[in-house]
């Protein structure tokens, strides 16, 4: 078959496009109207315009238009933080982490997954806010937060939990009564859908929630930065277990003060000259004397420090949620991502 072009005598081996538009534009430049039966040579068939520059996702283009007040409200982390948690992902893992299905950069998929700790915002919600795929959002926060956890656990390992000379440089005056704090320790509580297994179901009942949870401890320092992150629990596990599972009781050096609440008893882990402060109770009929009531004021008060802490990380959203498929089973990752980033804010 003969070119369809008018006074090309070449042969045609090129269908005519069946998009309309092409098509249109095919006939506009040659003064004939051709159909999709038609054939056109090699040098009039129809190319796709080259894009002028690099043409941006929509998503991209609504990111680029927030401000920092806009990214603090939907990430908790402004825009500058976000870029650098981005390259440190990008030069840790390099090509692992690239989704080029999602036509979004690093950058704008990073925000997504930020969006879904800090907000819990359902994935459609998001989709239309970002003029997004609702399919391919999922993939996207499961694979930065495996970049973010990969990075921040390595991160964690390498920065050991302060000296107790360390705090003392720069002690709040509200620790004046308290010089010798090494960390206090609190623990929060995730709930989570009810396990099939009856085995994991029995272990995952919180008394305290009375509802199936995960169970993880931080650690704070004086001056309220995170400086210890356990693993996650199964939400029955004790304060105890935890510390000793994580080997915490194990970097305690002579002197050192370690406060939690009054439930936190460690005592057994502790060597002799390791202090454990903790809010003193009513054993029995006995009234509490006045200077074990003075001292449970001085402890309630430094410890409003690790309650704000513990505000900031439950500011993620994602850990007042129930977790579901498929996050349920990355709330190990999530919930240390989340206190890493608490520490990073």
């Amino acid at each position: 078959m003969k070119c369809a072009v008018p006074g090309c005598s070449l042969e045609g081996t090129h269908r005519v496009p069946a998009n309309p538009v092409s098509r249109q534009s095919l006939s506009n430049m040659h003064g004939k109207v051709f159909t999709v039966n038609m054939r056109t040579c090699a040098k009039h068939m129809v190319r796709k315009p080259k894009a002028k520059g690099v043409i941006k996702h929509p998503g991209a283009n609504i990111m680029n238009s927030w401000t920092d007040e806009n990214y603090l409200y939907l990430t908790g982390l402004t825009k500058d933080k976000i870029g650098d948690i981005k390259d440190m992902c990008v030069t840790r893992l390099g090509d692992v982490i690239k989704c080029k299905r999602s036509g979004l950069d690093a950058f704008g998929q990073l925000t997504i997954c930020l969006m879904k700790l800090r907000g819990a915002m359902a994935n459609r919600r998001m989709a239309l806010m970002l003029q997004f795929e609702e399919r391919g959002i999922d993939q996207i926060i499961i694979l930065w937060l495996d970049a973010m956890y990969t990075v921040f656990n390595e991160m964690d390992k390498a920065l050991p939990v302060p000296s107790r000379a360390c705090n003392q440089q720069l002690l709040p005056r509200t620790f004046s009564a308290f010089k010798d704090t090494r960390i206090i320790i609190d623990a929060t509580e995730i709930r989570v859908d009810q396990p099939s297994n009856l085995t994991k179901a029995r272990s995952a009942w919180s008394n305290y929630k009375h509802s199936p949870t995960l169970k993880g401890m931080i650690g704070i320092s004086p001056h309220g930065v995170v400086t210890w992150i356990s693993e996650i629990y199964p939400g029955s596990t004790s304060d105890k277990a935890i510390v000793e599972a994580e080997g915490l009781h194990k970097i305690f050096q002579p002197l050192d003060m370690v406060m939690g609440d009054k439930a936190f008893t460690i005592d057994d882990l502790l060597s002799n000259d390791v202090q454990l402060k903790i809010p003193a109770g009513k054993q029995r009929a006995k009234q509490l004397t006045p200077t074990e009531i003075t001292e449970n004021e001085n402890l309630a008060r430094v410890r409003g420090k690790v309650e704000m802490v513990i505000k900031e990380v439950k500011d993620f959203q994602i850990l007042k949620h129930h977790l579901s498929e498929p996050l349920a089973n990355h709330a190990p990752k999530i919930w240390m991502v989340v206190c890493f980033l608490t520490r990073l804010q």
